[in-house]
């Protein structure tokens, strides 16, 4: 009876061992798909001279062209087509989702799938503060389908 019961619960162990992998297997594919997602929008973005580096001794543009809105396959993104260092060497950027301060995984766009479950209006901000543009930001609403 004792070596059924130790049988019993080296089986149980066997097999929880299994679905912790299986389990650990499909995030990690998920990450994997996830990180496509964010590459694809980031190539839709127009690609600037900023991108090339900064020679240090450039003056910095404080123009804005404002929010984009994408939905990709599995990810609704907005994003800027601005480098943050196109503001100053020192600028700090900062997103927002419905009035909550969000860290995205670049600076230039935020995954709105990453911060938000529910579907319905979302609201989405975006702050750049430089030194030598003050700041500068633009908040929009999405219809965020979940």
């Amino acid at each position: 009876m004792k070596t059924l019961k130790i049988n019993a619960l080296f089986a149980f162990v066997v097999a929880i061992s299994m679905m912790s992998c299986d389990k650990e297997e499909s995030s990690n594919q998920d990450q994997l798909s996830v990180e496509n997602e964010v590459v694809e929008f980031e190539n839709r973005l127009p690609k600037q001279a900023a991108e090339e580096g900064d020679p240090g001794d450039s003056v910095s543009d404080c123009s804005f062209d404002g929010l984009i809105e994408a939905t990709v396959r599995i990810g609704h993104f907005v994003g800027v087509n601005e480098f943050p260092n196109q503001f100053g060497a020192d600028t700090q950027v900062e997103w927002e989702i419905n009035g909550s301060v969000v860290n995205p995984r670049r600076p230039r766009f935020v995954r709105v799938n990453d911060h938000v479950s529910q579907a319905g209006p979302v609201e989405v901000c975006y702050s750049a503060t430089s030194t030598d543009c003050q700041t500068i930001n633009e908040c929009v609403t999405i219809d965020f389908k979940g």
